[in-house]
């Protein structure tokens, strides 16, 4: 999907080496046995007399799991203080060292909290539940108050993993949205001939620059002006040259781009002396600012042209504006990617560009006509691609909070093999047990959810900080509240897709079987 994307014009096969494919394996199995350390520590900390005990080993008093939460909730408190801390007064947003700081406290905070939370939402349902839906309101609350450990494990993991939803649709949310944005300022003129086989900027089939003669000579075309995109080395390393006519437009009352407005004077005025216009992140990468020089070798030789303005670029290699004339005459590149078309007054837009394409079909020329809203849409749609790979990373998120809470239930619905035989002696009918295992699933995926609202609002934040950094773009912070509330319903659904299973299981075993001692 990334090869659309300037300047990646092409991508190789996908390369797996052996390191690579060792440490997937090596990595998989340090996490597995890192997730069973705890466990297995707490199996040979068991005592005889408590698995005797007719309480689960897990099943503490409220008290005493306040009591081992309270030191994990602050240590959690202050890591999120200092995230905050790094956030807020640090340049998080050009030093990629300290977001990923930010980031690591905030990972560590929502951990260490993470007991705490669970523990006083769990004992909040288990409140609320009854007053709602009754006995099995009680049960299936009683379920997560219970087992606070394993509670605690299951939410925080679905919460997690929802959090990755709610921080990817804000955070690419925020960009998309800025994205859409500057597009519009990209492409000012009415109408644009497009070479064939063009990519984000340039073409392999590119048109000539006397060909604007020929064009702005048809009926309603005003003005026709050449632009050419060319990547060119500086000092080892490539720059996108945009090589515009914005000078020459502005002497017309023309405005080819919004990234060097017309209006600014100034601005104009000093490309057309043959200054440029760099894109925020060539500044950032080579230390530039306004009046700096930047060295461009052009045909061979090295050029100097001093900075007068910045932009937004969406490219990640330097790139920066030049005047058209200036750059055909360094290169003596007599060829264009597209032509800007400006029309008479009052000229039908749909007509012009009918007798245009015409004109450039009967000479067997390779271009195309698009609308400023068509070469707007090409490239809001190479940038989309990208965006669907985020997407898929939902959709894997969303399956494996499915696993978490099917494995969950599952665990659940064996261990109480003797309590659902003892509620079917009492009356409980098989649907109602079934409603209980299915209610237990969605309070637990519940907490997960208001636990994945607040780490994925954060964890956006963050993310658009990265896209900042990344682009040296100013990206403003837009909470994605419909992906949000998406995501919370989703997440209760995902609970009771996940405990049909377990909840069938629970009421299909006999009852003789469901109460003998194992």
């Amino acid at each position: 999907v990334y090869a659309g994307v300037l300047p990646i014009t092409a991508a190789d096969a996908v390369q797996l080496t052996a390191r690579q494919a060792l440490l997937g394996v090596l990595s998989g199995a340090g996490v597995a046995m890192a997730g069973a350390a705890f466990v297995a520590r707490r199996v040979v900390r068991l005592t005889p007399i408590e698995a005797l005990a007719p309480a689960a080993p897990y099943a503490v008093s409220a008290h005493a799991q306040r009591r081992r939460t309270l030191p994990f909730a602050l240590a959690g408190a202050l890591a999120t203080a200092g995230a905050a801390l790094v956030v807020a007064l640090a340049p998080v947003g050009s030093h990629p060292e300290l977001l990923g700081l930010a980031l690591a406290l905030t990972l560590a905070g929502a951990l260490l909290l993470l007991p705490f939370l669970v523990g006083a939402l769990s004992a909040g349902s288990r409140r609320a539940w009854p007053r709602l839906l009754g006995l099995r309101g009680r049960i299936a609350s009683d379920g997560l108050v219970r087992a606070p450990g394993r509670t605690t494990i299951a939410a925080g993991a679905l919460g997690l993993t929802i959090a990755l939803v709610v921080a990817s649709a804000s955070g690419l949310g925020s960009f998309r949205r800025e994205v859409n944005r500057a597009a519009g300022t990209w492409y000012a003129a009415p109408l644009y001939v497009r070479a064939n086989g063009e990519g984000l900027l340039a073409s392999d089939q590119p048109l000539p620059v006397a060909l604007r003669r020929r064009l702005a000579a048809i009926e309603g075309v005003r003005a026709a002006y050449p632009i050419r995109a060319a990547l060119l080395e500086r000092r080892g390393r490539q720059v996108a040259i945009l090589a515009f006519p914005i000078a020459e437009a502005a002497r017309h009352g023309d405005q080819l781009t919004g990234d060097v407005p017309v209006d600014d004077a100034r601005l104009v005025a000093a490309v057309g002396r043959g200054a440029v216009v760099a894109s925020r992140l060539a500044a950032r990468r080579n230390d530039l600012s306004l009046g700096s020089v930047v060295h461009v070798t052009v045909a061979g030789n090295d050029q100097r042209f001093p900075v007068a303005g910045m932009f937004n670029d969406l490219a990640s290699v330097d790139a920066v504006y030049m005047e058209h004339s200036r750059y055909a005459r360094l290169s003596e590149d007599e060829n264009a990617d597209r032509f800007a078309l400006v029309l008479d007054r009052g000229a039908d837009r749909d007509a012009v560009a009918a007798r245009v394409q015409r004109f450039l079909d009967a000479r067997g020329l390779p271009g195309t006509v698009a609308t400023d809203a068509q070469m707007e849409r090409y490239v809001l749609d190479l940038v989309n691609g990208l965006f669907a790979l985020a997407g898929g990373a939902q959709l894997a998120a969303l399956l494996i909070a499915a696993m978490v809470v099917l494995n969950t239930m599952l665990t659940v619905t064996f261990e109480r093999r003797r309590e659902l035989g003892l509620q079917r002696l009492l009356g409980m009918t098989g649907r109602q047990q079934a409603s209980t295992v299915v209610l237990e699933a969605v309070a637990m995926s519940a907490v997960g959810a208001a636990l994945a609202v607040l780490l994925g609002l954060v964890l956006g934040a963050l993310m658009t900080i990265g896209i900042q950094n990344q682009l040296a773009w100013s990206v403003g912070f837009h909470p994605a509240i419909g992906a949000t509330v998406a995501a919370t319903l989703v997440a209760i659904a995902i609970g009771a897709a996940a405990a049909c299973y377990p909840s069938w299981l629970a009421t299909r075993a006999p009852l003789v079987e469901l109460l003998r001692v194992e």
